[in-house]
């Protein structure tokens, strides 16, 4: 995440530079667009983290089980209406 934080920092420095007048918008723009990669990328590793997270806690015996889910009836067991 640190270099997320880093890109948006560059980011910032340089619409401020492009707002003085020192650097072109391609510069802004280049620097857009690396801060997005980043957050990207971040957002990726963030969601691989999650997924393996689960599927080590499978892997050992655990599982989930919500006290708040109920069993659906299958449909031979559903009254039928007449």
């Amino acid at each position: 995440l640190d270099a997320l934080a880093w890109a948006r920092d560059a980011e910032n420095l340089a619409l401020s530079q492009y707002r003085g007048g020192i650097v072109t918008y391609l510069t802004v723009v280049s620097a857009q667009t690396t801060a997005l990669a980043n957050a990207r990328t971040a957002a990726i590793l963030r969601g691989r983290r999650f997924v393996n997270a689960v599927a080590l806690i499978r892997s050992l015996g655990g599982g989930w089980e919500s006290p708040f889910q109920t069993a659906v009836p299958d449909a031979e067991q559903r009254p039928v209406a007449q």
